[in-house]
This record gives C-alpha cells, structure tokens and sequence, in this order.
C-alpha cells in the first residue's frame, strides 16, 4: 500500500494500519505483515508506531515473533537507561509512556490475556511463548486475579490458568480452543 496517491512514498506505517483496518482481506494480510518485517526500503517504525506494528503482528497470527523484535528497548537497557526513551535514535531517557508499550504487549501478546468480550465480561488467554519455555503470569482484572502458569514442549502445553470465581473465558493454543470458566483450570494441551 502506498502512503499517497502517486505511489511514490511506502512506509510501514500505512501498511500496518491496513491490516489493523482491515482494508486488505484477511487472507492477505499475513502475507503482507512479512513484506512489513522484510522489506527495508519501506519508511520503518518508531518506537512510538511499534505499538501498531505489535498489534498487527498479533493480528496475523505471528505473535510468536514478537520476543525477537525487543531490540530497541534491549539496546536502551544497554545503554544504562532508567526509563524508556522518546524515540531509538536518542541517547537520553526522558520516561515517554509511548516507549513503553513493552508492559503492555508482555501481557496481551506474550501472555495472551485479552478481553474476550465487550466490557471484559470474559477473558481470551492466547499465549505466544515465542522463544520461552515457560510463563507465569499474573494480571488484575476487575473481578480479581487472572494467573498462568503455562510450560511449553514441543507443540503442547501443560500447567493452569485460575481465573475469579465469576469470569470465564476461552483458551486458544495452535487448533485447540478450550472453554475455561472461574477457578483453577488444568491444562494438558
């Protein structure tokens, strides 16, 4: 997709909302989040924008990618940094929340707990483990405590995943969906 109507100017920007619009059909945009990734003549990124480039890497199903593309906020750890900084071209640290969208995607992407439904009335838990072989995890909900406690081999996951007495949810891992409802859940995937 092109930034302008002479097709002159591409930018991963215009690309990635695309796919997050879904102006390009669903079938198609896998394809194109990895010429996003690929292709380096396309203007790249900022860390402010790599908030929409995550989302739409979840979008497409390469969630399990993400773990791999910290390099920025690596780099800034690094270099002795305190807080994130505004951009990947500074050597300073100035606390900008849009750099931080790590916290954010550790639980959403990583973890995979997202609201399942309108008002998080129920919770979808979609872990993408990436490199990693284990996630515990906790996070706050308005009915209470959510926990993973996942351990991936090979293709399978095993431990559980406690959701408040009152909340369900699903679990999506590979081609399995697995209701899960308020409690202690086993999982043996």
């Amino acid at each position: 997709m092109a930034d302008t109507p002479d097709k002159k100017v591409f930018s991963q920007h215009t690309n990635i909302f695309s796919i997050l619009t879904d102006c390009v059909p669903e079938e198609d945009q896998q394809k194109l989040m990895m010429q996003v990734l690929n292709n380096q003549d396309l203007i790249q990124t900022t860390i402010y924008y790599k908030f929409y480039l995550f989302e739409a890497l979840h979008k497409t199903g390469l969630a399990d990618n993400y773990l791999s593309m910290l390099n920025t906020w690596e780099n800034m750890l690094e270099e002795g940094l305190t807080t994130f900084a505004e951009g990947d071209y500074e050597e300073r640290s100035d606390c900008h929340a849009w750099s931080s969208s790590p916290l954010y995607h550790f639980l959403s992407i990583v973890a995979g707990i997202r609201p399942g439904s309108p008002g998080y009335h129920t919770v979808r838990v979609e872990p993408n483990f990436g490199h990693l072989n284990t996630l515990e995890v906790k996070v706050a909900h308005p009915k209470g405590m959510i926990s993973l406690n996942l351990i991936k081999k090979g293709s399978s996951i095993r431990g559980d995943i406690q959701l408040p007495a009152d909340l369900e949810g699903t679990l999506y891992w590979r081609d399995e969906k697995i209701d899960l409802s308020g409690g202690n859940n086993i999982i043996n995937l």
